[in-house]
């Protein structure tokens, strides 16, 4: 059995379905059994846990073969990191009580740096706190998620515009689709490991905003140009539209200040390095 985190968000919804493909058995945690009927007509069977009570997931990781763990958003924090490291703790307390014999991770690349990545400093003390408990741990680092642009399609779909605060929009970046995130967590949590290990997964190519735009307009059968976001307008834009706390809107800028200035990739030598098949221009006719 397979105990999975976030089963109903993007990733955790994508490593369900993996898992289910090979037949293999999954335990859903969710807050709302509500939510999880899509979940259970997958075949999953559902349990109803909620990080802020330790005690609902000490009870679905208990007995499992393998548990998987993300962390949720908390954007509309006003001290993020604070609450972030609260919730660590919460995760990892349930982990060291339940004891189940694998954990797989979901991180970003970039979480080996001490500082200046922003919010990447969340997943690089959520992995400091998993190596804490000495459970066997499969970390899963990943780049910038294709789906994330679909933030894009509707400036895109009205005014033929991709807003963009990666820039030189010229500049290719590494990414990954969820749908290759998940297949690659499902295969770590059928392929236990007995000692901390970690993998890199991202697309067959690299690609710029430009190319982002360019695939929205074929996708969309009309011109969409990649528009650089002012960096005095970042704040205002994530604050405002994005409904992002102050303190969220600072360190997204130092995040996206880490992607554009090349400081995020593979760690030299960390660990395994996956390349998915799905490409940006599939992850985004997904996402329409």
């Amino acid at each position: 059995m397979h105990a999975l985190l976030g089963a109903t968000g993007l990733v955790g919804g994508q490593v369900a379905a993996a898992l289910r493909r090979r037949g293999l058995p999954v335990r859903a945690l969710v807050r709302d059994a509500g939510r999880g009927r899509g979940l259970e007509e997958l075949g999953c069977e559902l349990a109803v846990a909620d990080i802020d009570d330790v005690d609902t997931l000490v009870a679905a990781w208990t007995g499992v073969d393998s548990a998987f763990v993300m962390l949720p958003t908390y954007y509309d924090s006003p001290d993020v990191l604070a609450t972030y490291d609260q919730q660590i703790g919460k995760i990892v307390r349930a982990l060291e009580i339940a004891g189940p014999p694998h954990v797989v991770a979901l991180s970003a690349e970039g979480s080996e740096i001490p500082e200046g990545t922003g919010l990447i400093l969340t997943t690089r003390a959520f992995e400091t706190a998993l190596r804490g408990t000495g459970l066997p741990t499969t970390v899963v680092r990943c780049p910038l998620f294709m789906e994330n642009f679909r933030y894009g399609v509707e400036p895109a779909r009205e005014h033929g515009v991709l807003p963009s605060f990666l820039v030189p929009l010229e500049q290719k970046h590494r990414m990954v689709s969820a749908v290759d995130v998940g297949e690659a967590i499902a295969d770590a949590l059928a392929d236990p490991a007995d000692s901390p290990r970690t993998r890199f997964v991202a697309a067959p190519h690299q690609y710029s905003p430009v190319d982002v735009a360019g695939a929205l307009s074929s996708l969309l059968d009309r011109p969409v140009q990649a528009v650089e976001v002012p960096r005095g307008e970042w704040h205002d834009q994530m604050t405002g539209i994005s409904g992002c706390s102050a303190d969220a809107a600072r360190l997204l800028t130092d995040m996206y200040d880490s992607f554009n200035a090349g400081k995020l990739g593979v760690e030299p030598g960390a660990g395994k390095e996956i390349t998915g098949p799905t490409t940006l221009e599939k992850a985004l006719a997904h996402v329409l």
